[in-house]
């Protein structure tokens, strides 16, 4: 930065020095540019002296002589700088010169992009970074090169889910992409996945009902990385379902009831409705299932013959749709009442027609009053008849004093056969009274009713019958033998073939005040442990009815039931029930008397019958032995 100065000089002719001597300076080459000081910047200069002259000497000036200034050499200490992340804006390198001059350009060259440029660069990239003297009066030195980089960035990506429901079409999620200056950032993709994670990859979005997973992909460009956000819930709810039950038709007890209902819509978006139909009808306190049906493809089902063995009254028809279907909810609904009625059944008055009293001055009579029950399954010609078949048990009877309307007495029924719960038996021991009279001896008629309640009903005159109750006269019967059972009938009928053994005597006292007498027969059945021997006694004599005319006598009375398969440990099995014997004493030799003996246990159910009819017990020929009625 000093001046670079020549030197000039004149001598005389005698050697002497001649002054003044100037220097004259000028760039070269010539003739170049007159300076007006001795130069200072690198480069090429001629210098001339010059003696203006004095009294003795012409001025003159000499030949040019050469000055030369060199560049001063500069070295790059550091080229510096990041690395950077794409911000959107320059990133310049810091360049460091030894020594620290202004005069000199850097130059950005981008490796992957075109980028060339004095201008820092933006851009994601790594930059070779050139650095040029551009000041004259120096010269680099050493390697003018470096680098920086400019990474990218992270774009911000996000997903949005979606609530949808069913409709056979995509629910779709959102996505978006932005960058460090929220700009928006493209293409963004969406990936879809089924849950839970990792789940499957859908090719597009979902249709069916689930939950779903979906994400949004931002591929990245020249300033981004690729990225992908994080999870969004799709949820698509399945279509809701409706269950209308169709109302049930009323039912009486044990008929079958049809239940029915459907379930919509049947199909949404090529999707059709399918699963079953859970039907339950309400108890006392919760509802029973009574059992469940696939619906068809109109979303029908149906159960056509559901068992009903319920207490009459009006009950709730539920029905809970379970879908196996996906895309559609389960669904319930109650439907207006289900009226269960009383079944019809049919009552056959079989108990006595006739009673005495218990002496001739009595006015009292004990009456066997007992009525067969038939659910209307076991009346195959009735109008009434259907083929599903109750309980006769859950039936009650009613016997009624029809003169009167006034109730004798409500008791159960008992099974005939315990293998036939349609039919069954109701007694009842009826203290009936006939009153007084003008003369002796007394009687009187009863109107009885049979009234059949509770899960069953009946109640018609074309029942009724008619019993008369009298003092008696001097009847007296006796008799003995035995029968071979062909239709016996009751819990404990006999077998076929087998011996019905009896004997019994039964009579007034001489006054006529007392009944007396006593019973005994023999029962034979085969059970699964094998062959058991029942004996029935009876002693204590309740009624008895002679009509010496026709030789026809019924009597009634208590009785006991002994098991005495081993004689010598005989089994009680029934105290106090009742037994009735009708018979007809046809003359002697006795070959063609008859008789029918019923016994009912103190439950009322029919426990031995000798020959039964599906209604009450027949008499039938001896075979053997010999009746006598008087």
């Amino acid at each position: 930065g000093s001046p670079c100065a020549g030197n000039g000089s004149a001598l005389g002719v005698n050697g002497e020095p001649l002054t003044p001597v100037t220097l004259a300076y000028t760039t070269a080459p010539a003739p170049g540019v007159l300076m007006t000081s001795a130069p200072v910047n690198a480069g090429a200069y001629r210098v001339a002296a010059r003696f203006a002259g004095n009294a003795n000497y012409n001025q003159k000036q000499s030949a040019a002589a050469t000055i030369t200034i060199n560049k001063a050499p500069v070295t790059v200490s550091s080229i510096t700088g990041g690395p950077f992340t794409y911000n959107g804006q320059p990133h310049a390198a810091t360049v460091v010169l030894n020594p620290a001059i202004a005069g000199y350009s850097v130059n950005y060259t981008g490796s992957i992009t075109a980028y060339n440029s004095p201008n820092a660069p933006a851009n994601a990239d790594m930059y070779t970074v050139t650095v040029t003297i551009t000041n004259s009066n120096y010269v680099l030195s050493g390697t003018g090169t470096g680098s920086i980089t400019i990474n990218k960035a992270e774009a911000t990506v996000t997903a949005a889910g979606n609530t949808c429901t069913y409709s056979g079409s995509p629910c779709a999620g959102n996505g978006s992409a932005f960058g460090v200056n929220g700009e928006p950032l493209t293409p963004v993709t969406l990936a879809y996945a089924t849950t839970p994670a990792p789940g499957n990859l859908l090719t597009s979005a979902p249709v069916n009902a689930a939950v779903y997973q979906v994400a949004a992909r931002f591929a990245g460009n020249a300033n981004y990385n690729q990225k992908q956000s994080a999870p969004a819930t799709i949820t698509i709810k399945a279509a809701t379902s409706t269950v209308a039950i169709t109302p049930p038709a009323p039912a009486q007890y044990s008929d079958s009831i049809a239940l029915s209902a459907t379930v919509t819509p049947g199909t949404v978006g090529g999707s059709t409705q399918t699963g079953s139909l859970e039907f339950f009808i309400n108890g006392a306190s919760v509802s029973t299932s009574v059992g469940a049906a696939a619906i068809n493809s109109s979303g029908v089902a149906t159960l056509a013959s559901v068992a009903n063995f319920r207490v009459p009254g009006n009950y709730t028809v539920s029905a809970k749709f379970t879908s196996t279907n996906p895309n559609f909810t389960d669904a319930s609904e109650s439907s207006p009442p289900l009226s269960v009625m009383q079944e019809d059944a049919r009552a056959t008055y079989t108990g006595a027609l006739f009673a005495s009293t218990a002496s001739a001055t009595s006015t009292s009579a004990t009456v066997t009053l007992s009525a067969t029950i038939q659910d209307i399954t076991a009346v195959t010609g009735d109008l009434a008849y259907d083929s599903y078949p109750g309980d006769i048990r859950n039936a009650t009877v009613t016997f009624i004093n029809r003169d009167t309307n006034a109730v004798i007495a409500t008791v159960p029924v008992g099974l005939v056969d315990l293998n036939d719960k349609k039919t069954g038996t109701a007694t009842y021991n009826w203290s009936a009274s006939i009153g007084s009279c003008a003369s002796s001896p007394c009687s009187a008629t009863f109107t009885i009713g049979v009234i059949v309640n509770n899960y069953y009903t009946r109640n018609s005159s074309a029942d009724n019958t008619v019993v008369t109750v009298a003092q008696p006269g001097n009847n007296f019967i006796t008799g003995g033998g035995y029968l071979v059972l062909t239709s016996s009938g009751g819990q404990k009928a006999g077998d076929s073939g087998k011996k019905n053994n009896f004997g019994f005597n039964v009579k007034y006292n001489k006054t006529g005040t007392n009944l007396q007498g006593n019973i005994n027969t023999i029962i034979r059945r085969t059970e699964p442990d094998g062959v058991h021997v029942y004996q029935i006694k009876g002693n204590s004599m309740t009624s008895l009815s002679v009509d010496a005319t026709t030789g026809k006598a019924t009597f009634n009375g208590k009785a006991s039931i002994q098991d005495i398969t081993n004689p010598l440990v005989p089994l009680s099995v029934d105290g106090n029930a009742t037994l009735q014997v009708t018979m007809t004493d046809a003359g002697e030799p006795g070959s063609s008397d008859k008789i029918a003996i019923t016994v009912w246990n103190k439950a009322g159910g029919l426990w031995f019958a000798s020959n039964w009819s599906g209604t009450g017990t027949v008499e039938q020929l001896l075979g053997g032995g010999n009746l006598i009625a008087h």
